[in-house]
């Protein structure tokens, strides 16, 4: 049994053509979901990107607010876009430190990026602060990479642009969205092309698959697709053109049953923190609200990287976010880089793989 890292492609039939266009919906749009422009690129880096160009250009903004809690892509792609930025700090319960934004606006940075942490459901006060900057003219890009299929009116949607790496979710070797209903949008791409790095990343995905059917036992297999994995990542990080989502991954996302992989993820969720909660040396860092769909069950551990560890080692691969720089400014970012890791409970998985993944740590704590 292995649990974690590349999500393998689905049943082929998801993956067929279709000739009518399906409007794209994710639940943040609710009963608007007509009014919403969309943009569709290879990965979220290349939505931010070219979102900060269009920003830029069209609207003379030149700094933006990024969060000091965010993975460094974010900010690289903001460079790329010879955009300038200031960073606000992220408290170790995912919580926005309103008044350093606050200082941020009045000092007349007029572009500010929030991100939905796992999940982690924003205050009122939180909803009601970006709001009050919205009116006084700042625009607000929110990324919900972590809350895509998550439902709430009053607390996701809430930007003038919001954006996502929907590959994060699904089946698909590539995607992202770009999304507004009123925002000046980049320019539609025209070319069909995509990277090296889609190229191989689906095969990855086709290998694991074939992989995962023979039950586990091809390790040459594993190996092989191992290798197609690392190049695809070194593709990933030497080429920072913007590309196109491919059409492979259009198909499924016009194909997929976005009901059926919500409900899996919202047991699988509640079936786990049942299994777990209560136990020693961990705990769950982001608990489930009503109508929030989970990436992953993120755990706070003291002993982070020995548990991580031992899971690797017992074939459960849990992902780390982020290995940041500590941040003299923001004594919660070494706890937050040191002691997080998200545990993979998405919808290929049933209660076998979830008491394997509850079993394992209750016997790294026995044994440590």
């Amino acid at each position: 049994m292995e649990i974690g890292s590349v999500i393998e492609l689905a049943e082929w039939e998801t993956y067929q053509y279709i000739e009518n266009e399906k409007k794209f919906y994710l639940p943040f749009m609710g009963l608007e979901r007509e009014s919403y422009n969309n943009i569709f690129y290879q990965s979220g880096r290349n939505a931010i990107e070219a979102l900060m160009i269009c920003i830029r250009e069209k609207y003379g903004i030149q700094k933006i607010l990024l969060p000091d809690y965010v993975c460094e892509t974010v900010s690289d792609a903001v460079v790329r876009a010879d955009m300038g930025y200031e960073l606000y700090s992220v408290n170790d319960n995912f919580e926005i430190e309103l008044y350093e934004i606050e200082k941020g606006v009045q000092d007349g940075i007029r572009c500010l990026y929030i991100v939905q942490y796992f999940g982690n459901k924003f205050s009122d006060q939180t909803v009601e602060a970006i709001a009050a900057w919205r009116r006084k003219g700042v625009v607000v890009v929110e990324d919900i990479t972590m809350s895509i299929f998550s439902s709430d009116s009053m607390g996701i949607g809430i930007g003038d642009y919001i954006l996502g790496s929907i590959r994060k979710w699904l089946p698909i070797p590539d995607g992202a969205f770009l999304s507004s209903k009123e925002g000046v949008l980049p320019k539609q791409m025209t070319c069909s092309y995509v990277s090296k790095y889609t190229d191989y990343y689906r095969l990855v995905q086709t290998m694991k698959r074939m992989y995962v059917q023979g039950g586990f036992s091809d390790k040459k297999l594993k190996e092989n697709y191992l290798t197609y994995y690392r190049k695809s990542i070194d593709e990933l990080f030497s080429d920072y053109r913007i590309y196109p989502m491919s059409e492979f991954s259009m198909n499924y996302i016009k194909n997929y049953d976005m009901n059926k992989i919500v409900t899996k993820r919202i047991y699988n969720f509640d079936y786990l923190y049942d299994k777990i909660k209560g136990m020693e040396q961990i705990q769950v860092k982001v608990k489930r609200e009503a109508d929030y769909v989970p990436l992953g069950m993120v755990i706070e551990c003291n002993d982070r990287d020995k548990l991580l560890g031992y899971l690797i080692e017992k074939n459960i691969y849990c992902n780390v976010h982020w290995r940041l720089k500590v941040s003299p400014q923001n004594p919660n970012m070494e706890k937050l880089s040191t002691h997080i890791m998200t545990i993979p409970c998405d919808q290929r998985y049933g209660t076998a793989e979830l008491d394997y993944i509850a079993d394992t740590i209750e016997q790294w704590i026995k044994e440590a």
